[in-house]
């Protein structure tokens, strides 16, 4: 399937109403939510498991997939970012689905 791909390294903020990106680029939880998965709450895949792991959310006419792709001696910053958003989405009152 194909998806847009951002960066975690390119979030300018994450609130209650979703995620902004330094290109201006938004994510609207409230407008992923997915009711093929009978659920008023979940907004997006989530697979910590993947190389790079990623949260992909299920944005209007293509899925947007935030990596999370730091490289090199950073790499082990890459599931504590990603457990972080996990826990705010949470927190913000929505879920994902785990594919890991």
């Amino acid at each position: 399937m194909e998806y847009i791909a951002k960066s975690y390294y390119d979030i300018k903020i994450i609130d209650n109403n979703g995620i902004i990106f330094k290109d201006g680029y938004k994510i609207v939880f409230s407008e992923c939510i997915n009711s093929r998965l009978k659920s008023d709450k979940c907004i997006a895949f989530r697979d910590i498991t993947a190389n790079p792991p990623y949260i992909e959310f299920f944005t209007k006419n293509k899925p947007t997939r935030v990596v999370f792709d730091k490289t090199g001696m950073f790499k082990s910053t890459n599931e504590m970012k990603f457990t972080e958003v996990q826990l705010k989405i949470n927190e913000y009152g929505y879920t994902t689905y785990d594919l890991s």
